[in-house]
């Protein structure tokens, strides 16, 4: 017999709205989604879409009560080493986005588009180097970035580059197209909802930082699209 306890569990626990759930902790949710991406990597592995390798997974940082998001692409090495995500050299992006966007670092989540290293073999037997992504991978792995949205229900969000700009207009009802690139977008603040919720939060994309390793040019425009994120999160947080 269930006790009054135990049908409040099952009702946070209930699928709603097809493969959504309620979660009870952001660490339940993210352990729900990581069994399901991995059972749905070894397919693309058995298509030979992606190689077989891992998947190494690094799940969001935060507790799941921050206002804001931050979403990259996938993790690298250090993440995956360390298991979480922008350490090592990210962490000095993320440390200088901070500083820039006056945003605290406790009122951030930080998380991935792709929550698993994107990994092929290297040139030594037994190492790995990263590869791009496939746009299977992206496609699959915005039900999960969906999930954390619907659970954090963040104020803003802000996406690094391509991939994570691509995995969040899969999210969300927008007027910008999903084939949009972060060239014609960058630094607009976009009003968004998420699709078959009643949730509405500001999307800022941004260059990714390592961009700004390979064209110089692109430097001058990212900082000014940081000072549209400081005053965006002035007048919001």
């Amino acid at each position: 017999m269930l006790t009054a306890k135990n049908q409040s569990e099952n009702k946070e626990n209930k699928v709603i709205q097809g493969s959504e759930q309620l979660f009870k902790s952001i660490d339940a949710l993210n352990d729900h989604y990581m069994a399901l991406t991995r059972s749905v990597h070894a397919e693309l592995v058995e298509k030979k879409i992606v190689p077989d390798i891992g998947p190494f997974f690094v799940t969001g940082d935060g507790t799941g009560k921050e206002p804001v998001i931050l979403v990259g692409e996938a993790p690298g090495k250090d993440e995956v080493s360390e298991g979480r995500p922008f350490v090592g050299a990210a962490g000095k992006i993320l440390d200088d986005l901070l500083v820039r966007s006056g945003i605290r670092r406790d009122g951030l989540y930080i998380t991935n588009t792709v929550k698993y290293r994107l990994a092929r073999a290297g040139k030594r037997e037994g190492t790995y180097a990263n590869r791009p992504v496939k746009r299977p991978e992206i496609e699959i792995c915005s039900e999960w970035l969906r999930a954390e949205l619907l659970y954090i229900k963040p104020k803003l969000v802000l996406t690094l580059g391509n991939t994570a700009l691509q995995g969040i207009l899969r999210c969300v009802k927008t007027d910008v197209p999903v084939s949009e690139s972060i060239g014609d977008i960058h630094g607009r603040i976009i009003e968004v909802s998420l699709n078959g919720a009643s949730l509405d939060f500001l999307l800022i994309p941004l260059y990714h930082p390592a961009s700004l390793i390979y064209n110089r040019q692109l430097k001058v425009q990212y900082e000014l699209d940081l000072e549209e994120v400081k005053k965006c999160a002035q007048s919001i947080l």
